[in-house]
C-alpha cells in the first residue's frame, strides 16, 4: 500500500512536470485544469500498480530501486507483532473462522490442539 501511495506521487510529479506546457496554456480555465489533473488519477494509478507488479516478479535490479522507498517507509511504519498481538490475533480468527474444521475437511488433515 505504502509503495502503490509512493509510486503515485513520483509517477505524478512526473507527468505534471511533463504537462506542464499544457496546463501554462489552459491557466486561465482553472476549472479545465482540475479537470484534466482528476481524469490523470486513475492513469496514475494503473501506472504505478504495474510498476509494483513487475517489481515483485523481477529480481533486476532496476526493480530493486524502485522497491527502496516503499520498503523503507515500510521498516518506519510497521514492527514485529509481540506474542501477545499474535494470541488476540489468533483468538480472533477462531472466533470467527472454524480452521481445524477447514483443513479436516479440504484436506484431511487433523490439527494439533
Amino acid at each position: 500500500m505504502i509503495s502503490l501511495l509512493i509510486g503515485r506521487v513520483i509517477i505524478s510529479f512526473g507527468l505534471n512536470s511533463l504537462l506542464r506546457d499544457c496546463n501554462k496554456r489552459v491557466s486561465f480555465h482553472y476549472w479545465l485544469r482540475l479537470f484534466g489533473r482528476l481524469l490523470m488519477v486513475p492513469i496514475v494509478s494503473g501506472i504505478s500498480f504495474e510498476i509494483i507488479q513487475w517489481a515483485g516478479r523481477s529480481d533486476s535490479k532496476l526493480a530493486d530501486f524502485f522497491s527502496k522507498p516503499g520498503l523503507a517507509m515500510q521498516k518506519l511504519t510497521t514492527k514485529e507483532p509481540t506474542a501477545d498481538m499474535a494470541e488476540v490475533a489468533i483468538k480472533a480468527v477462531e472466533a470467527v473462522f472454524d480452521w481445524r474444521a477447514y483443513l479436516k475437511e479440504e484436506f484431511g488433515v487433523e490439527a494439533e490442539q
